[in-house]
């Protein structure tokens, strides 16, 4: 195991690097996310290890023997699952990569889903929606835009994500046609609609801008709260 297979598996991982009060190197453990450990020198116990993980970064001195320990988070990249392949998806897709974003458009036209129209995205899935979510492993990290234009199509995408622990959701158009999509029912406070911020974007480009800008305020914000 090493820590580019655990950001990749978009698992998180810390580093605890242990020094002696005198500053003599130990143990240079890393932790994953589901629990295991890999590393350098003797594996702590689990009651520690736990202890430690809840602290997000900096030093810490254990109680017991006054070792040092520095702490480092590692996160994997924020993962973009971008529902329609069209032509205002090409905009928000590349500024979403260049943001730091790892993104797979999903789209049941291979016409339109392909390296030519999406050159700066990690993966292109071509297939129906109700058939690819099956696959999909999303995490509370995920994020997810809704814009296939079809109504057929968001309505079944929405139906399913709206039930999934998942970091943000965003659905393109008007706020009616969200309700629409969801039998006249109230949109659920998680799910952005009319997502992006209210910037008066007009145009594909400047839609993109909204969209990527509230993503990333919304990750800010969780992280001053941390």
């Amino acid at each position: 195991m090493t820590v580019k297979t655990c950001l990749d598996e978009k698992k998180s991982v810390t580093r605890v690097k242990r020094f002696t009060e005198t500053l003599e190197p130990k143990e240079d453990l890393y932790i994953a996310e589901d629990g295991s450990v890999f590393g350098t020198g003797d594996v702590m116990e689990q009651s520690r290890i736990q202890k430690l993980r809840q602290t997000e970064k900096g030093i810490k001195r254990d109680e017991h023997t006054s070792d040092l320990f520095f702490i480092h988070q590692m996160v994997p990249k924020p993962c973009l699952y971008v529902f329609g392949a069209g032509e205002d998806a090409r905009p928000l897709v590349s500024l979403a990569a260049r943001a730091g974003f790892h993104v797979t458009v999903i789209d049941w036209r291979p016409a339109l889903c392909h390296h030519g129209h999406f050159p700066e995205a990690g993966h292109l899935i071509t297939g129906a929606p109700e058939e690819v979510m099956e696959g999909l492993s999303m995490t509370k990290r995920d994020f997810v835009v809704i814009m296939t234009h079809s109504f057929q199509k968001d309505q079944i995408i929405l139906h399913t994500i709206k039930n999934e622990n998942v970091f943000y959701k965003g659905v393109l158009g008007p706020r009616r046609r969200t309700e629409r999509l969801l039998g006249g029912a109230e949109i659920p406070a998680d799910i952005h609609s009319p997502i992006g911020l209210p910037i008066g974007a007009q145009g594909p480009k400047e839609i993109a801008v909204s969209i990527v800008g509230e993503m990333i305020k919304e990750m800010r914000k969780q992280r001053s709260r941390l």
